[in-house]
């Protein structure tokens, strides 16, 4: 199994992913979180727009919806499904984080283990 966390020290919020991996995709993903109604629903969301994708899968999907969110280059096409909705915080720059901390656990999961596999 692969883990991984992010916690935000502004805020308070944490979020923590486990992964399992299973012919280099992600089979099952659970998360754990804790904080704003932003950064867990992005968990939410994140988790679903994971499974069946490879691990360089996900952090190129996670790198266009950062662009996107960070600075407007990123394309937020429909394959971000409910997660486009976020697209909103970027008028509050301090919640950019709360949006993104998803993807930080994420990353951090994809690491652990990196290039290992792992029984659900």
């Amino acid at each position: 199994t692969h883990a991984g966390a992010a916690h935000n020290p502004f805020c308070g919020d944490t979020v923590r992913f486990t992964l399992a991996i299973r012919d280099r995709k992600v089979e099952q993903v659970g998360f754990e979180g804790r904080g704003c109604s932003i950064s867990q629903a992005a968990a939410s969301m994140v988790s679903g727009l994971t499974l069946e994708k490879s691990a360089e899968g996900v952090r190129a999907l996670a790198e266009r919806f950062t662009s996107g969110l960070r600075d407007g280059t990123g394309d937020l096409s429909a394959e971000f499904g409910d997660l486009r909705a976020l697209v909103g915080v970027r008028r509050f720059p301090n919640r950019i984080r709360c949006a993104l901390l998803a993807f930080e656990a994420l990353h951090d999961a994809l690491d652990s283990d990196a290039g290992e596999e792992s029984e659900p």
